[in-house]
């Protein structure tokens, strides 16, 4: 029985990542893959499977910077850039595993640039035994809630380049042209977003945008605590493949705006993708939340002066918490152009320390350590 249920969740994982059942089955199976815990909507990347992996790179907010996030992951080895500008697959490792914790698009220049490449890039990674992972942001999955801010002029403008406007047209069944909608509701933008998973499980590792649990269990009471925090995870996973049916089924005007409203409710202010700051008062209820579900570690984004570290990736001494925002965006004028690269080799007996910098000018530089 559990050999059965790993095979399924390796399938699911590999062809359908973010798509899990509901609770039963997916925590069967993460048991018998020695998973701590797959949520619903979330991609997970079983231990064994990630032992196939020699280095895991992990980034977020890029946000529109598609020029810094190409010079990083050549510098990198991980890809080639071609003389029209976009990227391909180049993996110097003979397997390499690269996560995206969301952000991906506004503020910057070049936001269809970087989706269309990531998207691209996730497709030829498969094809070498390799493999590209992006989760949600919120600034994603506001655009798809009707957000106007979040459909920001820059990323407009990035749309109506003639390479970014043709792939956002590829899917569509008809000729007409995008209008301001079409561009959040029926582009190939939109109907990838959609796809994303809100989150990511590697190994022990939690990744999230935010990665804010917004819980108030009390860890002194274990059963009950553990049973609340996978609560937390199953109706956020819930949530999210909801989300994505009603948008999926959606033709009205009026379906259109149910769709909106569903993302709308994953991306409030205190949600797994959009809480700002929680490190700062939430430290200690994060870690028991965590510890719950045997997650060793949380991967976050959203924040680039989390753990008091702006423009630089940052973990807290204890390795549970790390920070993946180096202020790439537009405005962070201080921002660095940074990413994680981490040797799996190392993983278990190192934790996060197995993990270094990639700065763009710099090279590598160790992961910095703060005591909070």
């Amino acid at each position: 029985m559990p050999s059965a249920a790993a095979f399924l969740v390796k399938l699911i994982t590999r062809f359908l990542p973010g798509l899990f059942v509901v609770s039963p089955l997916h925590a069967l199976a993460a048991s018998a893959i020695e998973l701590p815990f797959c949520p619903p909507a979330f991609t997970c990347v079983a231990p064994r499977e990630l032992s196939k992996f020699e280095r895991v790179w992990i980034f977020s907010d890029i946000h529109g910077q598609y020029d810094r996030l190409a010079q990083l992951l050549v510098k990198g080895g991980v890809a080639a850039q071609k003389p029209d500008g976009d990227l391909e697959w180049a993996g110097t490792a003979k397997s390499e595993l690269v996560i995206g914790i969301g952000d991906y698009i506004n503020k910057g220049p070049k936001s269809i640039e970087t989706i269309r490449n990531l998207a691209a890039l996730q497709k030829s990674a498969a094809a070498k035994g390799s493999r590209v992972i992006l989760t949600l942001g919120n600034h994603e999955a506001e655009l798809l809630a009707g957000d106007g801010g979040k459909q920001s002029p820059e990323l407009e403008e990035s749309a109506r380049r003639p390479a970014n406007l043709k792939w956002l047209e590829s899917g569509r069944a008809y000729g007409s042209k995008l209008g301001r909608k079409d561009l959040r509701r029926q582009s190939e933008l939109a109907v990838f977003i959609r796809g994303l998973p809100i989150g990511a499980v590697v190994g022990t590792w939690l990744l999230g945008h935010s990665g804010f649990i917004d819980l108030a269990a009390d860890p002194a009471k274990p059963q009950s605590h553990k049973k609340a925090v996978m609560g937390f995870f199953e109706v956020l996973g819930d949530r999210t493949l909801k989300a994505r049916k009603v948008c999926e089924s959606a033709k009205s005007e009026e379906d259109w705006k149910r769709c909106e409203a569903a993302f709308g409710d994953i991306s409030g202010k205190r949600s797994f993708l959009a809480m700002h700051n929680w490190w700062r008062t939430e430290l200690k209820p994060m870690r028991a939340h965590l510890s719950a579900l045997g997650f060793t570690a949380l991967f976050f984004g959203h924040d680039p002066e989390a753990l008091v570290a702006k423009g630089d990736l940052a973990a807290t001494q204890d390795g549970v918490f790390v920070k993946t925002d180096s202020g790439m965006s537009w405005e962070e004028k201080k921002g660095g152009a940074r990413i994680l690269k981490c040797l799996v080799s190392k993983i278990s007996e190192l934790g996060v320390r197995a993990c270094s910098q990639l700065d763009a000018d710099r090279g590598e530089v160790p992961l910095t350590m703060r005591e909070l």
